[in-house]
């Protein structure tokens, strides 16, 4: 079982022959059994020679992943500690939902769960029973499968507290005394179905269409770093020894035309030597048309001079 191997027997006759074999527990020999007494007989030793457990909560379970390495039998325990076991396990289809489901019964024994005082637990009704469940499930009661045994792969019924569960109600079951107990599902199954949608998540993505992609804009990319690589070359071939000099043309021109304004500046001032000619030459021009202007006259006045010439001067 999920709590390993171990054997024990009575002398070979007995495995061979059958029997019963009668005991009494060792820190409670008890009295002298009469004549006609019934003994309740149990599975093995370990269940015949336990206290007695009061009475069982019957609980049902639903299970939506796979049962295998549970049995009848196996341990339903709280932290730890051992309160019940599994009676039953089957399989129904739910017409509501359209899917199969996994019930397993378990009993029990609120009474293994000691109180504080050792006093004994007052009787209750089927409905203090399940206000009583009812509380407990609010505080987050749930019931969970775990593996008690890798070597086997048994597997056996946890019950425990789980304050982050989702919220769940108490559902009443076909019989009177029959409640059904919210689960969840075990961890390595979370992380197995997780794992599981992780891969199928991978195996959508179209890594041979992406790799085609990835090859083009690689290629791409390359192309266009040799362009400009290209570029880069005849811009410091072609284009810069040009603008090189047109810079130096620029440069060559702005200082003729500081020449030319320095000359023009030269020329244009007061004492300079064609300022001076140009006062000479229209003094002169003064005096050329002053002469004409004498001239003018004269020939006014003595218009005949032009055939006769100016008559000599009389001594």
């Amino acid at each position: 079982n999920a709590s390993g191997f171990k054997l024990r027997t009575q002398s070979l006759t007995s495995v061979v022959v059958g029997g019963i074999a009668l005991a009494a527990a060792d820190d409670d020999p008890g009295a002298e059994a009469a004549e006609n007494t019934s003994f309740t007989l149990a599975d093995d030793e370990t269940a015949a020679m336990k206290a007695p457990d009061g009475p069982a909560d019957r609980l049902l379970l639903y299970f939506n992943q796979s049962l295998r390495g549970l049995a009848p039998g196996a341990t339903v325990d709280f932290r730890g500690v051992v309160i019940g076991a599994v009676k039953s396990i089957g399989i129904e289809f739910d017409k509501t939902g359209r899917d199969f489901r996994m019930p397993v019964l378990i009993e029990v024994y609120p009474d293994r769960l000691r109180r504080a005082s050792n006093d004994a637990a007052p009787a209750e009704s089927s409905a203090d029973q399940r206000k009583r469940i009812q509380f407990l499930i609010g505080k987050g009661l749930r019931a969970q499968l775990r593996t008690g045994n890798l070597l086997t792969g048994q597997m056996y019924v946890a019950l425990d507290f789980f304050p982050k569960a989702p919220a769940a109600k108490l559902v009443a079951g076909k019989a009177d005394d029959l409640v059904e107990l919210p689960t969840l599902p075990n961890g390595l199954d979370e992380l197995q179905t997780q794992v599981s949608e992780i891969v199928a998540k991978i195996n959508k993505v179209p890594f041979e269409q992406l790799s085609t992609d990835l090859r083009t804009t690689l290629a791409t990319l390359n192309g266009t770093l040799a362009s400009t690589e290209q570029l880069v070359k005849k811009l410091h071939t072609d284009t810069a020894p040009e603008i090189t000099s047109a810079i130096q043309d620029l440069r060559t021109t702005l200082a003729t035309a500081n020449a030319t304004l320095g000359s023009a500046g030269r020329t244009l001032s007061d004492d300079a030597p064609l300022q001076q000619d140009l006062r000479q030459t229209l003094r002169e021009v003064n005096r050329a048309a002053a002469s004409v202007k004498v001239l003018t006259d004269y020939l006014e006045q003595h218009p005949e001079s032009l055939l006769r010439g100016k008559p000599e001067d009389k001594k």
